[in-house]
């Protein structure tokens, strides 16, 4: 991982991670410290941007990919592909672990918005909002597009725009 001095345009810090850790979404607390969720590594790893040191690594699941950083709460939420969302505190351990529904795997990104957890799923494009207990409480997904159909005379269905989402 690079730490880079954008108005310098200089690498300030280069952060050595594991073999295989292949790092993947970064987030940022108040305070300067980054969060990068290690995709194979199974693990996040806090960075002090200062320094430019590993300050901690907290494993969290066998493939964390989303995170989102609740500065009002100082908790850190990721969401991971196996199908958990994770919620760590300031340092340690998770504070909770939850499989929401062992249908619902493939979670990509965990969106905070007004105190609301959203998270994403990839390949089937829904985005699941979650209740301060853990449990789904509603789930949206764009409708799926329709294909053309053209024989030699005409097309006998139109494709929908995304427009119409």
């Amino acid at each position: 991982v690079l730490l880079v001095d954008l108005e310098a345009q200089r690498v300030r810090a280069t952060v050595a991670l594991r073999p295989g850790d292949e790092p993947g979404r970064v987030i940022a607390d108040p305070t300067g410290r980054f969060f990068v969720a290690l995709r194979r590594g199974g693990a996040v790893v806090s960075i002090d941007s200062q320094s430019g040191q590993i300050s901690e690594r907290r494993a969290v699941c066998a493939t964390p990919r989303g995170l989102a950083y609740d500065a009002a709460q100082s908790r850190l939420y990721v969401a991971c592909q196996s199908g958990e969302l994770v919620t760590l505190g300031p340092t340690g351990a998770p504070l909770r672990t939850l499989l929401l529904d062992p249908e619902r795997r493939d979670l990509r990104d965990v969106l905070l918005i007004n105190g609301q957890v959203y998270l994403t799923r990839f390949r089937s494009a829904e985005l699941l909002a979650i209740t301060p207990e853990g449990t789904i409480a509603s789930t949206s997904a764009p409708p799926v597009a329709s294909a053309s159909v053209c024989g030699t005379d005409s097309c006998t269905r139109p494709v929908r725009s995304s427009r119409e989402w």
